[in-house]
């Protein structure tokens, strides 16, 4: 992983940090970024594990995202709290 989260997937993290669970289309209305940002950070966070997919039961098309709480302690542990990654989570998860 790297030192920090690019701007977009920490913006796209906190919108579901405070709202989630989400579909990208409600993410790109919130946070204002294009589609294929969107797209881009929330395939850098699964792959992180800082996020996961659950299936939107009202509409089996639109996939829905989720803040993995856990994984992002797991993260600021293993980093520490003074890395950039560290305070960035640390600042979504107090």
């Amino acid at each position: 992983m790297s030192e920090s989260l690019p701007h977009s997937s920490f913006q796209v993290l906190h919108v579901l940090a405070r709202k989630g669970p989400l579909n990208p289309k409600q993410i790109r209305e919130l946070v204002r970024i294009p589609a294929r940002t969107v797209a881009f950070a929330l395939k850098r966070l699964l792959k992180t594990g800082l996020v996961c997919r659950i299936p939107n039961l009202m509409d089996m098309r639109k996939t829905l995202y989720n803040v993995e709480s856990q994984a992002a302690h797991t993260i600021i542990e293993r980093h520490g709290a003074e890395s950039m990654i560290g305070i960035q989570l640390s600042v979504l998860f107090r």
